[in-house]
């Protein structure tokens, strides 16, 4: 009973069938049962592999798995209820990506107010960081809670985010 996707905030991509055998023997091992999430990273260097983590719940960017059409938290739900393992899609949407615009902003934010550690990695220039912000906002991207049938988390997400930039455009300001 498992499904694999890759995270939600790069492109979806087919699992390899090397990384869902680790990924299924890893869970069996811990004996986890429920949803879990194991995050995989490849080097674009030499194409490694590397397990980065394992998450035992619900994550936050759940909602690029639910745009991809793979519903965890009704689909574990309705397990609890009928005990039947979780059927999941061979193939889901590849290629999508799924953006969170708060963490976004408060990343290019920090950025430009030096508070990322540029000790730990090198960070790429000004002009690509704001080139891949603003490249998300393209058609091959979607927002994590905009949906038009649904507006009301998109209003309220909206009015706290300008209400945020507009209290910090006017501290600066005023200084």
């Amino acid at each position: 009973n498992l499904l694999i996707t890759s995270r939600v905030d790069l492109p979806t991509e087919p699992v390899e069938p090397r990384v869902r055998e680790w990924t299924q023997a890893l869970v069996r091992e811990m004996r986890l049962d429920g949803l879990v999430q194991v995050e995989y990273r490849r080097s674009r260097k030499d194409g490694r592999t590397v397990m980065l983590e394992v998450n035992g719940r619900c994550w936050a960017p759940i909602s690029g798995a639910l745009r991809a059409g793979l519903n965890f938290p009704i689909a574990y739900y309705r397990h609890l209820q009928s005990r039947e393992p979780v059927q999941w899609p061979e193939r889901y949407p590849v290629g999508q990506r799924c953006r969170y615009l708060g963490g976004d902003l408060m990343a290019l934010e920090h950025y430009f107010c030096g508070c990322t550690p540029r000790d730990l990695t090198r960070l790429p220039g000004t002009g690509r960081i704001v080139w891949d912000m603003l490249r998300d906002f393209g058609p091959r991207s979607r927002g994590d809670i905009y949906r038009w049938r649904d507006p009301l988390p998109s209003l309220a997400e909206a009015g706290f985010l300008l209400g945020r930039y507009a209290r910090l455009m006017a501290a600066a300001l005023w200084r």
